[in-house]
Order: structure tokens, then sequence, then C-alpha cells
């Protein structure tokens, strides 16, 4: 069985997270990816814009033959829902026996009215469709018009959940700190998950020096901003040099044991990004007996009866909510409810045999 991957860009994390976790749980399965990086995607909008229908068939059939080199795949699965993928499809075809599409949740989230009438035919054209958060899910199959016989669930299994469970048994927090030479006598504050300006860093910051110096000599703050690559961290990293907290930008990629250690010593996450899917590194957190401060406006309601979790309807409240905890001292016990939940919803265990079966042709 062989598998065709298809992203926006190459080195997409989840996407090569997703295959290595596949490949390992089938060792004879093979998988391919093709990623359609800029030049490409500049010489497929010129082609677009100056060629015929037939003739721009043509040249993408060229194209993709000389890359697939006449393979034969049983899935091509496209990530990221894209108009790029559009002209492609019927190609596409020629090389698969079955096309699926994954909405990873933010493309469906960010998609206008008008944008979604675009690649409603693209929805239509796959035989599956997959979804890694069950809202965006229910909202895709009514604004899409999709049959829901072709949608399955299946989130990004998250490696890192082992990590930590692996770390819970060999070191305690004092000592994970100390691994990532964080201070082991304050409490460790992870503002944002990546370096994306969506995740609203400023607005954090913003928030954070409006807190009495008496709140923030308690704390360090920790900014993990590895991807996406751009200039976001280094503009962070500026700014967080005029303000008087005390602070680490994590600029550089890490290893999955460190990321483990991270999530072990954060005492509270902020998250209050403006869209997401189901943020992998909240779950974490959470898993390891995080707080989490996150908003009213994000998709986490199946979250919202555990203990851990506290919403607030406005980025503007963030510094009253963050002292509200920070004054309780949420005990990491009260965190099982939690950690139940997690392991249910996104344990490799559990996902990856939803992945399986919505791959696989035996699934249509």
């Amino acid at each position: 069985m062989r598998y065709l991957f298809v992203t926006r860009r190459s080195g997409t994390q989840f996407v090569d997270w997703l295959k290595d976790e596949l490949l390992g749980a089938n060792p004879d399965l093979k998988i391919d990816v093709f990623a359609l990086n800029n030049p490409l995607k500049q010489q497929l909008e010129r082609w677009m814009s100056e060629s015929t229908a037939s003739k721009l068939s043509l040249y993408i059939y060229l194209l993709l033959s000389s890359v697939f080199k006449n393979k034969k795949y049983s899935t091509v699965c496209l990530h990221y829902a894209q108009l790029d993928y559009l002209p492609m499809l019927p190609i596409f075809r020629q090389f698969a026996h079955k096309v699926s599409l994954v909405t990873w949740g933010s493309d469906f989230a960010k998609a206008s009215n008008e944008m979604r009438q675009k690649l409603r035919p693209i929805y239509h054209f796959c035989d599956s469709l997959i979804f890694t958060n069950d809202e965006y899910a229910k909202q895709a199959q009514v604004a899409y018009q999709v049959n829901p016989k072709k949608c399955f669930l299946c989130r990004f299994p998250l490696g890192t959940l082992s990590t930590i469970e692996s770390l819970e048994t060999t070191e305690t927090v004092e000592q994970s700190k100390q691994a990532l030479f964080l201070p082991t006598d304050k409490k460790i504050i992870v503002c944002g998950t990546n370096a994306s300006p969506a995740q609203r860093h400023d607005l954090i910051i913003d928030e954070i020096i409006k807190m009495p110096n008496c709140v923030l000599d308690k704390c360090f703050f920790v900014f993990p901003m590895t991807y996406p690559i751009g200039k976001s961290a280094a503009q962070i990293k500026a700014r967080l040099k005029t303000v008087p907290i005390n602070s680490l930008v994590i600029n550089r990629l890490v290893s999955n044991e460190t990321v483990g250690r991270l999530r072990k010593s954060t005492d509270i996450l902020i998250n209050i990004q403006t869209d997401d899917q189901l943020s992998g590194a909240m779950q974490e957190s959470l898993f390891a007996g995080a707080q989490i401060l996150t908003g009213t406006w994000l998709p986490y309601e199946q979250f919202e009866a555990l203990n851990g979790l506290h919403q607030i309807s406005h980025v503007d409240k963030l510094a009253e909510c963050f002292q509200l905890v920070l004054a309780e001292h949420y005990a990491r016990k009260d965190q099982q409810q939690a950690k139940a939940k997690i392991c249910e919803i996104s344990h490799n265990s559990k996902m990856l045999e939803n992945w399986v079966l919505a791959l696989a042709n035996d699934s249509m």
C-alpha cells in the first residue's frame, strides 16, 4: 500500500509527524510527500492565467508524471484545503484509487463565505473528508453541503503524551525545570504555542505588564516560537528587552524530550490565538498538569467541564483572570480527569486507528 501526502509547503510539522507514526505502525506502508512550494505555486498560477483548460491539464499531468514517475497510489491525501488543488484533482485521480482531503481547522475557520464557495468543488470531488476538530467537522458539512458518511474525525496523534508519561516516572517537575535551565522558585508561564502572529504575543505582553510587580516577581515567562520561520520571534525578543519581566524566547527547534520537559514545567499556558482546531500544545500542557488560560472564542467546548481550563471572553480580561488563577494555586493532582480525556481523544494508540481507517481504500 502506498500513500501520497500533498502539502502546501515542505517541512510541515504535523504531516511529517503523521507520516512517521503511520510508518511506525505499518512497516509495509509506503508514503511519499509532495509539497506545493513557492516556485511550483507560481508556475501553477502562471499556467492558470495563460493557458486554456486543456493545456493546463496537460501541463499539470506532465509535471506530476515527472514527479511521481508513474507510481500508483492507493490514496492521495491532500492536506489543508486550498484552491491550488482544484486544477490538479482529475490528475490525482489518474495516479490514485482514492483522493482524501484533510481540513486542519484553521483553513476552515479563516475561509470567507466567498472562499468556501470556491473550495466547495474540492470537498465534493474527494472520496473522504478528514477533519481534526469535531466542531469544525459539523460546520463544514453544512457549509460545503457534503455527505456526512464520507466524513471522518481524525486528530493528529500527540506523540509527546508518551514522552510526558515517561518523564513523569523518571524525574520531578523541579528536575525537568533544571534540565531546561528554568528557575525552580518561580511559576513557569508559557505564552502562546508558536511564532504565528495569530498567537497575539504583543497583546499577551500588553496584559502581562498591567500586573503589579509582586505578581510578576513570582513568574518566569516562556515564549515558544520555533515555527513558522519569520520575523516574529526576533520582534518579540526585542520587545521583551524593553519590559520588566523575566522571560525566554525559544526560537529553535527542540527535541521531543525537551518539549515534554517544557510541558511538565508549565504552570500556566496562555493561549489566546485568533482561531484553532485543537491545540496540541494546549492538550499536552493540560495533560501534564498545567492550568490553561484561553478564550471562549476557541473551539474547546469538550474541555469546558475539566479542571484546569479558564476562559476569558475578551483579551483585555487576561491580566485579571491570570492573577486569580495564580492566587488559587491549583494542584496538579486535580488534573486526572483532564489527563483521561486527552488520552481518549489524542493519544497515539487511540488516534492512529482512525487515520488508518480514513485513508484505507476499504473504508469507502
